[in-house]
């Protein structure tokens, strides 16, 4: 699970580790397609994973998703 907590407040719910799986993915700058033949699993669940994403983040689209959360992905693993 990836937590986002910023100066001691939690940012948002904590992300699966599915849900980091994918916005991994995403911010190497691929598509829902490429990401579920990673993945093994389909291009609507890939998109279902981006909504609970955006949704636990508190931004609207791909990029803002990945421009919340990459101080966080850079420090994990």
């Amino acid at each position: 699970m990836l937590d986002f907590v910023v100066g001691g407040a939690q940012l948002c719910h904590a992300l699966t580790a599915r849900e980091t799986e994918v916005l991994r993915w995403l911010s190497s700058g691929k598509s829902d397609r490429d990401i579920g033949a990673i993945l093994g699993i389909s291009r609507r669940t890939v998109h279902k994973h981006l909504q609970r994403i955006y949704e636990k983040l508190g931004v609207e689209c791909r990029t803002a998703a990945v421009v919340r959360a990459l101080p966080f992905l850079q420090k994990t693993p």
